[in-house]
């Protein structure tokens, strides 16, 4: 299959799957390595780039409010993560009771702890997820990206930030989000030259609530700090999300 077939099918490219899985990959290594299973890592993304091609992108392209590919991946590794720890792990595999050898290929230096116990591992997954829903409305990798990375990473990711700014008040601890502050000040001045204050107020409010819409909503306004940012003079007219919550009060 072309590239141009496969985005025709799939809404992405073969290089957008490849990023959106390599983006995911230190989080995989990050909770093997703390579990005593670093060796697993590319047998997990493996799995999971299995799914995708077998019917996962093909789920996620039909979603009409989806969420970006990276976070889709994120979730199918969860599930797969819990998975492999429940039946797939050395103690279930006859015949191999200890960690494959990886012989002629760079040794992993990453310090090993003591394995971790399968039932406390999908506890962690609960727990994490759980949190992520309560507290955050996603991981901070995810929405800061890579800091030796050079594409700008999109603002706005904890839930602290949008209270904050919600509040007009200065946030006691020095948040990753506070380099868009400024930006967030013009997307609020946008806001408010069209519509009543209250619209701002709704607006920032719906960020915090955990639903689908919430993170198309989210999703728009991470764009059109990204684009501000970038001193490309973005307006809300040209994010849907944004509009659908504050045209009711405009003025």
């Amino acid at each position: 299959m072309s590239d141009k077939d496969f985005h025709t099918r799939y809404g992405v490219t073969p290089r957008e799957v490849e990023d959106a899985l390599e983006e995911n990959r230190r989080r995989v290594a990050r909770r093997l390595s703390e579990w005593g299973y670093a060796w697993a890592v590319d047998e997990i993304m493996c799995d999971v780039a299995v799914e995708l091609l077998k019917g996962g992108l093909r789920r996620w392209a039909s979603y009409e409010e989806r969420k970006p590919l990276g976070a889709f991946v994120n979730t199918l590794i969860g599930n797969r993560l819990g998975e492999w720890m429940r039946t797939e792990r050395p103690k279930y595999r006859s015949g191999m009771t200890h960690a494959p050898l990886r012989r002629r290929k760079r040794k992993d230096t990453t310090p090993q702890r003591e394995a971790l116990d399968a039932t406390e591992a999908r506890r962690r997954i609960r727990n994490e997820n759980n949190a992520a829903l309560a507290d955050r409305l996603c991981e901070e990798a995810d929405v800061f990206g890579d800091p030796d990375s050079t594409v700008l990473s999109a603002p706005a990711g904890d839930k602290s930030s949008y209270q904050e700014w919600l509040t007009g008040g200065t946030q006691p601890l020095e948040l990753e989000s506070d380099k868009y502050a400024a930006d967030m000040e013009g997307l609020r001045q946008d806001v408010t030259t069209r519509c009543k204050r209250m619209a701002w107020e709704m607006l920032i409010r719906q960020c915090l609530t955990a639903t689908r819409g919430s993170d198309a909503l989210r999703n728009d306004i991470r764009r059109f700090l990204e684009n501000h940012h970038h001193g490309l003079g973005p307006s809300i007219d040209d994010y849907p999300y944004i509009l659908a919550v504050v045209d009711k009060y405009r003025k």
